[in-house]
């Protein structure tokens, strides 16, 4: 951190569980390990969900997650046995965001990436939550992302059907986006995200290391650097083919929809519950209160 003549005032670094490597501290800062708030009087860092002691590397709390549903937390990975581990004991690959769960580098990868291509806040959400949902248990072995015979071949006819599986996405999310259904459209970006993210992340690999343990494959910062730039690529040709479909002007209005998808959620479930009888919030706002006609 630097003063307002850019003298530096405090500067730290961090070894991978926290632990502080202070180099100048003339000021009062107690926002430390990735950003969260280190308490004086404890020397624990406040995570939300629970606190972290970096001399240790263990939450103090176990972790909320595991007793909704820990089947998904223990079966392929042994690290998440332990309810106390921080970011699956391998924090040079994964973050605990908030000390529920660790953010997976295919999370961090579509978040850049679509913040890169102008996607908000929220249907970056969007596009996560669909990315992520190709490996849960009930998709690993099924789904059109990973049924594929060659996936992680390095011949041309494995190499063939990967790119196949991405275009898929690409035109469903295109096909979605046309007929105005823009947070579908959404959603196939972010399964075919996660499929060019696997062509930088595990080309060549084996199946037991992908949807499990991904430090197998991704501890390496050239294919992170890849599937990112593969990411980018990916949205650029999406927006190519909208524009393709319908022409530059529609489909620039297109592409802003499906943008700012993940946005229209809230009205979307403030319908739905008008629908099932609920009250609408009502507004304060004198302008929008209309005068009931007068009987007759």
């Amino acid at each position: 951190m630097t003063n307002a003549t850019g003298g530096i005032v405090e500067e730290s670094d961090f070894y991978p569980f926290g632990g502080e490597r202070v180099i100048t501290d003339s000021l009062d800062n107690n926002y430390k390990f990735t950003g969260k708030e280190r308490e004086v009087e404890s020397g624990l860092d406040y995570f939300g969900a629970r606190h972290y002691a970096s001399t240790l590397g263990r939450f103090l709390q176990t972790d909320p997650v595991s007793a909704i549903s820990p089947r998904a937390a223990v079966v392929f990975n042994p690290q998440r046995w332990n309810a106390y581990g921080y970011a699956v004991n391998n924090p040079l690959i994964f973050t605990d965001v908030d000390g529920r769960f660790s953010a997976q580098v295919h999370t961090s990868i579509t978040q850049t990436a679509a913040t890169n291509m102008g996607y908000s806040q929220a249907t970056v959400k969007v596009l996560v939550g669909a990315n992520l949902n190709v490996d849960r248990l009930t998709n690993f072995s099924n789904n059109k992302q990973h049924g594929i015979s060659g996936f992680f071949s390095k011949t041309q006819e494995g190499l063939n059907k990967i790119h196949a599986s991405i275009n898929a996405s690409k035109n469903e999310a295109v096909d979605k986006a046309v007929k105005g259904d823009y947070k579908g459209a959404a959603k196939a970006l972010g399964e075919g995200l996660h499929t060019a993210q696997d062509l930088a992340a595990h080309q060549g690999g084996t199946l037991a290391g992908h949807g499990r343990d991904e430090s197998k494959n991704d501890n390496d910062p050239n294919k992170t650097s890849q599937a990112q730039n593969q990411s980018e690529q990916f949205l650029k040709s999406f927006e190519a083919a909208v524009i393709k479909a319908v022409g530059p002007e529609k489909g620039a209005e297109i592409i802003n929809q499906v943008k700012k998808a993940g946005e229209n959620s809230e009205s979307d479930e403030q319908g739905e519950k008008e629908k099932e009888g609920e009250e609408p919030a009502v507004s304060n706002d004198p302008k929008e209160k209309k005068s009931k006609p007068k009987g007759k």
